[in-house]
């Protein structure tokens, strides 16, 4: 089917628009923002448009992003710490939608945890000590505002090794660094922070 005289224009100058986007992308970039601004309406129905167009292809972009992720996982991931460091919203969202849905999953692994802890620790165990370090840990974060949590130096589940859960294997950390500790052993004097 041919096409008309307008529709041919309106071709040429989308293609012109392209051409010279790509000639001049920090101009394009600020243009098209303060487009976005001025119309946001039309910019969210654009934008809806484009996620609807996406979704067909959504499939074949995972499996892309697994291939990539596949040959070179420490590059992806550095990827990720910048984007999770800039912005940490998103992240948080995706992770609380994940614990929805495997809830049950969550909630077993829960019980274990649980369950190791409670054949972790021993008769003789000062149980008024555990409990003192749950307090200083709740002291901390309220003066502090920060959120301290107690760690278990030995992990109670560790791929080597397992720890008990008494007083003597545990330590009160932020909880940034008890995430970053993950389920490992620090040695002494080693950088938690660098972890």
């Amino acid at each position: 089917m041919d096409e008309t005289k307008k529709e041919r224009r309106l071709r040429q100058r989308r293609e012109a628009s392209r051409r010279w986007a790509e000639k001049n992308r920090e101009s394009a970039r600020i243009k098209s923002a303060e487009w976005r601004k001025a119309n946001p309406d039309k910019a969210r129905e654009l934008m809806i448009g484009s996620h609807a167009k996406r979704k067909d292809h959504w499939q074949e972009f995972l499996a892309y992003e697994r291939e990539r992720y596949a040959k070179d996982p420490a590059k992806k991931l550095a990827q990720v710490k910048v984007a999770k460091d800039k912005d940490p919203t998103p992240f948080a969202a995706v992770q609380r939608n994940h614990y929805l849905r495997n809830k049950p999953a969550y909630k077993a692994k829960c019980a274990a945890r649980r369950a190791a802890r409670l054949n972790a620790t021993p008769p003789w165990c000062d149980k008024a000590a555990i409990v003192a370090l749950y307090r200083e840990a709740q002291r901390l974060t309220e003066e502090t505002g920060v959120r301290h949590e107690v760690d278990h130096i030995v992990p109670l589940i560790g791929k080597a090794v397992c720890g008990l859960h008494i007083p003597q294997n545990m330590q009160i950390l932020t909880r940034t660094e008890n995430r970053r500790k993950h389920n490992r052993v620090v040695e002494a004097g080693q950088d938690r922070v660098g972890l």
